[in-house]
């Protein structure tokens, strides 16, 4: 989708992104609140931890943490540190375990129940870990997962589990909703704020750019495209207008045909001239 394309209609688009992503009950804006919302970083970390359930979409997490909401479950996971109330946080695999109106559609995100847990029992560290890159540059940025071997935090007190497995690509969108809700604001956390899912890397192989696998190198190719900051992230949007776009194999097939056509006095990202490979995406 160009930049312009998305700007025409981003006041549809987005709130019906957004619906399907958060549940209602939650302001995403409470992100950004002080002291700490706990439900609010832990809504958006479980999204996160939900990005390892394979041929899932937004609405299914959205779903599952309704289903969490609906059996009484949701605030021990939300609220209640798993250290200090265990007989709470095992009730609920008592429950699920137990009961036979737990319906089977959910059963992969159950299996998720560790991780979710690992981001409650650590859940200061790792809010403090996030909120750690407004400070970072590109380099130390890459170690943000790994805070045990992150020679950044010495001597900070700040002891956790690496999230490399725990959040798999949910990392990418942790840092894009911070980012969309001013708890960060650098230029260097953007370049990590573009989820390589499947569709936008098949998306972005189809409309002529090669070895497009990381958030960066998404980043990077926009960044060079569009020729700065701003416009790379689509006005703070981020990979929203790709992963709509992603979504819609109609769309998709219309931007890799024009870009086949060889269109090349415009631009892949932008209408207007410009000197991308690819031409522009509607």
């Amino acid at each position: 989708m160009s930049r312009s394309r998305w700007e025409a209609n981003r006041d549809t688009l987005l709130p019906d992104y957004e619906r399907g992503l958060w549940p209602q009950r939650i302001d995403k804006q409470r992100l950004a609140a002080e002291p700490v919302d706990r439900e609010a970083w832990m809504t958006l970390f479980s999204l996160a931890v939900f990005r390892r359930v394979g041929r899932a979409n937004d609405a299914q997490h959205r779903g599952f943490l309704d289903f969490l909401e609906r059996k009484g479950w949701w605030n021990t996971i939300s609220q209640l540190n798993p250290q200090e109330a265990v007989e709470d946080w095992m009730n609920i695999l008592r429950d699920y375990a137990e009961s036979s109106q737990v319906s089977a559609e959910f059963e992969q995100w159950m299996d998720g129940f560790p991780r979710l847990y690992r981001m409650a029992r650590w859940f200061d560290n790792y809010v403090e870990l996030f909120q750690s890159a407004q400070l970072r540059d590109p380099q130390t940025l890459r170690h943000l997962l790994t805070p045990a071997s992150d020679a950044s935090l010495s001597g900070s007190g700040l002891d956790a589990p690496t999230l490399h497995r725990t959040l798999h690509l949910g990392h990418n969108l942790v840092i894009r909703e911070l980012l969309r809700t001013g708890v960060l604001n650098s230029d260097a956390t953007h370049q990590m704020a573009f989820m390589p899912v499947r569709g936008v890397r098949e998306l972005v192989s189809g409309m002529g750019y090669e070895a497009v696998e990381t958030s960066e190198d998404i980043h990077a190719l926009l960044l060079e495209e569009l020729g700065d900051v701003q416009r790379a992230s689509f006005a703070g949007d981020f990979d929203i207008p790709l992963l709509l776009l992603a979504n819609n194999p109609d769309r998709q097939r219309e931007v890799i045909q024009w870009n086949n056509e060889d269109h090349d006095d415009y631009g892949a990202f932008e209408e207007g001239p410009g000197s991308g490979k690819a031409a522009s995406a509607s």
